[in-house]
C-alpha cells in the first residue's frame, strides 16, 4: 500500500507576459477555499533555506527560515505575482508550527508523497523553470528535511495529473515505481507519462509512454508490471492500443493491440525481442 503523504490540487498554466515570453503560472489551493478551512491540506517547502517573509514582498524582513520538506498550511494569497526562471505565482501566507508568514509560491511543492519502502523518505515535485516552451521539472528526495536526490525532466508538459507513487510492482532493484501523468489538451495533442524509478538513493527516469487521441486514430501505451494480473515476472509489457478509420466509407474502425517485453536494466527499461502483435480485429460505428 503507498503511503501517501500529501497529494493536493495545484492549477498550472501557461500565460503570455507583455513581453511575449512565455510563464507557467503555478497556483496552490489556499485554506479558505476549503468548505471546512481547518481540514485543509498541508503543503511542503519545495526548496532550501526559504526565508519566511513578514509581508508578500522580497524586500519584507524575515521571521524564520525554512527548510525543504517543511510542512505548512495556506492561509491565502497576494494578488500580485513574482516571476523567476519564467514560473509565475503569487505569495502565500503560511503558518508553519511555530511562525506565520509570506513565501513565494514557487518554493511550494506541488507534488509530495512518501516512499513505500523507506518512511524517513519522502519526495517533492514540482516546476522549476520554463523557457520557450520547454518545461523543467524537478522531482527530489528529502531525507529528514535534506534533500538527497533530484531528477530534472525536460519536458512540453505545463501539468502532471495525480502524481503516484507505487513499490517495487514486482521488480527487483527497485523501491518506488513514480508515475506522472499529463493529458493532450485536445485531438491530435501528445499525451506523456513519465515513470521514473527510485533505486539505490537515485531516481532514473525509466521509461516514457505516449498516446494520441484523434478522431480518425488514436494511439495508447500502457506498462504491465510483473504484480499485474496479466504480468509475467522479471519483465515489463509495454502494451500500444490502435485504433484507426482507413474505411471511412463503410465506418469501421481497425482496433489493435501490439506488446513488447521490457527489461529493467537498472538504469532504465530497455526492449527485450521484436514486438509482437496480441489482438486485432474490427468495429462496425
Amino acid at each position: 500500500m503507498k503511503r501517501i503523504i500529501c497529494l493536493y490540487i495545484t492549477l498550472v498554466s501557461l500565460s503570455i507576459s507583455n513581453n511575449a515570453q512565455p510563464t507557467l503560472l503555478v497556483e496552490h489551493i489556499t485554506a479558505e477555499r476549503y468548505l471546512f478551512p481547518m481540514e485543509s491540506d498541508m503543503h511542503y517547502v519545495f526548496a532550501d533555506e526559504v526565508l519566511l517573509r513578514n509581508d508578500s514582498s522580497q524586500t519584507s524582513t524575515a521571521s524564520d527560515v525554512l527548510s525543504i520538506g517543511v510542512g505548512f498550511k495556506i492561509l491565502s494569497k497576494s494578488k500580485r505575482t513574482l516571476t523567476i526562471d519564467g514560473i509565475e505565482s503569487a505569495w502565500y501566507q503560511i503558518q508553519t508550527e511555530l511562525y506565520q508568514g509570506w513565501i513565494w509560491g514557487g518554493y511550494i511543492a506541488e507534488f509530495a508523497a512518501g516512499s513505500n519502502e523507506n518512511p524517513d523518505c519522502k519526495f517533492l515535485g514540482g516546476h522549476i523553470k520554463l523557457e520557450g516552451r520547454k518545461h523543467s521539472y524537478c522531482l527530489k528526495a528529502v531525507f529528514q528535511n535534506e534533500e538527497r536526490h533530484r531528477i530534472v525532466l525536460e519536458t512540453s508538459v505545463s501539468r502532471f495529473y495525480s502524481p503516484q507513487v507505487f513499490g517495487k510492482r514486482g521488480l527487483k532493484n527497485v523501491d518506488d515505481i513514480i508515475v506522472l501523468e499529463s493529458s493532450g489538451a485536445s485531438c491530435g495533442t501528445s499525451s506523456l507519462d513519465y515513470y521514473v524509478f527510485w533505486s539505490r538513493n537515485n531516481f532514473f527516469h525509466a521509461f516514457t509512454t505516449n498516446g494520441i487521441p484523434d478522431g480518425e486514430y488514436s494511439q495508447g501505451d500502457q506498462l504491465i508490471f510483473p504484480s499485474d494480473m496479466e504480468g509475467i515476472p522479471g519483465k515489463v509489457i509495454q502494451e500500444k492500443r490502435f485504433v484507426s478509420n482507413d474505411d471511412r466509407e463503410n465506418e469501421i474502425l481497425e482496433r489493435s493491440i501490439t506488446r513488447q517485453l521490457l527489461h529493467w536494466n537498472g538504469k532504465s527499461l530497455e526492449k527485450v525481442g521484436p514486438e509482437g502483435l496480441h489482438l486485432k480485429y474490427n468495429l462496425s460505428n
